[in-house]
């Protein structure tokens, strides 16, 4: 397992690299090394060479995905995002996800940690892509609650500055005083959403002109936009991807 771990991250970095830079033109006749590579390699042909590359009797597909990062100030940015764990469950008809993304860019690069999120989306008797549900979302256990799935990049509590944003006072949390807010009081939300809902929801704003989310909740969470944003936006990323492989 940490032999495709390392090969995986080790994957990423590459792709990562592929996505901005041109193949060279003349590698597979210098070492035979990049055959298959393409001059100005799509998502898809990097895809491709992922899962045509590891042993994936060993390891399940992933896959690079594009998302639309939002950072502090509102700007928008086309980033991607790692799909690094698809399985499908054929008895309850949900697939689990395993997705790490970059969701704060406003950290100095020492601190600037990637998150994972773990999640369930389902598969419609109505085979009708925008009617697939979130079923679970978390940054830490599965929804089994025996596998550690997820992992919480950001930090814990958010500080604006010195001062502490407002969490529901749940800062004495062993865990720190944001995450636990962000499970609580802003997952729930999510969850039992369909494609077509979550879609509507570009930013935390939505939630509450819809009335998803109170005045209360709302305020709470004004100071951490950038973590509750990118939540919305790797959900967008993530179905449309689920959309793709599963509804055509």
């Amino acid at each position: 397992m940490k032999k495709i771990f390392k090969s995986i991250c080790g994957l990423f970095m590459c792709c990562m690299m592929l996505l901005t830079t041109a193949c060279g033109k003349n590698n597979d006749k210098d070492n035979g090394t990049s055959k298959g590579c393409t001059e100005n390699p799509t998502v898809e042909d990097i895809n491709k060479m992922l899962n045509g590359t590891l042993n994936m009797d060993e390891a399940n597909p992933i896959a690079i995905i594009p998302f639309n990062h939002v950072n502090g100030p509102r700007n928008e940015w086309k980033f991607y995002a790692l799909v690094n764990f698809v399985y499908r469950d054929r008895v309850e008809n949900y697939v689990k996800y395993q997705v790490t993304y970059l969701s704060c860019t406003c950290r100095t690069a020492d601190v600037n940690y990637w998150q994972t999120a773990y999640m369930e989306l389902t598969i419609p008797e109505s085979e009708n892509a925008e009617e697939s549900v979130l079923q679970k979302l978390s940054f830490d256990r599965d929804g089994t609650g025996h596998y550690t799935a997820g992992f919480w990049g950001d930090s814990s509590p958010i500080y604006s500055g010195d001062k502490i944003v407002a969490t529901f006072e749940k800062t004495a949390n062993p865990e720190g005083g944001y995450y636990p807010s962000i499970r609580e009081d802003y997952i729930p939300l999510l969850i039992g959403k369909t494609k077509a809902e979550l879609d509507q929801y570009n930013f935390v704003d939505d939630l509450k002109t819809a009335n998803v989310m109170n005045q209360e909740t709302f305020d709470a969470f004004s100071g951490a936009s950038v973590s509750t944003n990118n939540i919305l936006r790797i959900l967008h990323a993530v179905f449309k991807y689920h959309a793709d492989r599963y509804f055509g």
